[in-house]
């Protein structure tokens, strides 16, 4: 959804929440397949041991491309995931 993403571990004293930066209501064609999308964009990153800004970034990213087609769909053109420079959470303590 449009609302903050929120990580906690049972490590860390700590609270994350991560805005998400909203697609215009003109560019989304259909929501189904948006969670589904950001999992795989969070995977993608995780397996490959990124920290957990750049995985959020990705699951964030591919959830944006999904909403902007119609049906749970990816866009036909090839899709490459670039972090986003400036992309960090509030931390929060417990």
């Amino acid at each position: 959804g449009s609302e903050s993403t929120v990580i906690a571990s049972s490590d860390s004293d700590e609270v994350r929440v991560y805005g998400v930066t909203e697609v215009p209501d003109a560019e989304v064609g259909d929501t189904n397949g948006a969670g589904d999308a950001f999992v795989a964009g969070f995977l993608s990153q995780y397996m490959q041991e990124k920290p957990l800004d750049t995985c959020v970034d990705a699951g964030h990213w591919l959830a944006g491309q999904v909403v902007r087609q119609i049906g749970p769909n990816y866009p036909e053109i090839e899709l490459k995931f670039v972090p986003t420079a400036d992309f960090a959470p509030t931390v929060e303590k417990l």
